[in-house]
């Protein structure tokens, strides 16, 4: 009860700086991803979409919106909120990471483990997506070699 609290004063605040700067991205972000917590997804996406409207560059709005879309289980229309993140920043270790399991919910595994490669080669101590692509190889016997790229 009392998170439900913290969330309710959240959004709260959240609508007290919109109404203060309605063209504020980070505040509509951030109630998208307070609505989010909330599971309520359809309410989260018109806030993230109104963030991107605001800045097409807010690489953290591209991100939550494929997290939204992700929860949706619209696993497609994620990974292109993902790229588009990764479009506008290429080290975004989460972008990469989520965008993997996306993929790997459509089932492309050999995908997915170019995109857990590309979270490793930001961070290559990074014990979960390690632990992550190492489970994949060996739950989907992937034929998987080691890609050196840019994005």
């Amino acid at each position: 009860m009392h998170e439900m609290r913290q969330y309710s004063e959240a959004l709260q605040c959240f609508d007290k700086a919109l109404v203060i700067d309605p063209q504020y991205a980070v505040a509509w972000s951030n109630k998208g991803n307070t609505l989010q917590a909330l599971r309520q997804y359809s309410e989260a996406l018109q806030c993230f979409e109104k963030a991107i409207e605001i800045d097409l560059w807010y690489a953290d709005a591209w991100y939550n919106k494929g997290a939204a879309l992700h929860e949706m289980e619209q696993y497609s229309e994620a990974v292109q909120c993902y790229d588009r993140a990764l479009q506008i920043n290429p080290q975004y270790l989460l972008a990469w990471y989520n965008m993997g399991v996306s993929l790997y919910m459509m089932e492309r595994y050999n995908e997915t483990a170019w995109c857990f490669d590309m979270a490793l080669q930001i961070d290559p101590q990074n014990e979960a997506v390690q632990d992550e692509l190492e489970l994949l190889k060996t739950q989907h016997s992937i034929g998987y070699c080691k890609i050196n790229f840019e994005y």
